[in-house]
């Protein structure tokens, strides 16, 4: 396994919120409710984190059209210690993971990489 999905399963606390996996070492007061907030945020937020990513996605694989990535994408995993959504399983290949931060609830995005 890649060392960042080695990473991901060996956090100690994982839930499901819509599809979406959100991983944390250690419960704080706020993460539930941030969590459920993240979750029914992404699906309205999605088209600009696809946007974000974008420059990366077409140097990488050479996808353009914005609904086939958002399409290729999947559901994420979201760290709420790191402020990070991690794609681990999307469809453009089977070799990377693709990653970003975010702030607040998908107010502001930086460091994307797509690592293999």
């Amino acid at each position: 396994l890649h060392p960042r999905v080695r990473r991901q399963r060996q956090m100690c606390i994982r839930d499901r919120i819509n599809g979406i996996e959100f991983v944390c070492d250690s419960i704080h007061s706020d993460y539930e409710k941030h969590a459920v907030e993240l979750a029914q945020a992404y699906e309205k937020r999605l088209p600009d984190i696809v946007d974000y990513l974008m420059p990366d996605i077409k140097e990488m694989f050479g996808i353009t059209n914005p609904d086939v990535i958002a399409n290729s994408l999947g559901k994420p995993s979201i760290d709420l210690d790191r402020g990070t959504l991690t794609y681990l399983e999307h469809t453009m290949d089977s070799l990377h993971i693709i990653e970003m931060e975010f702030d607040g609830i998908f107010t502001a995005f930086y460091n994307s990489c797509i690592d293999g």
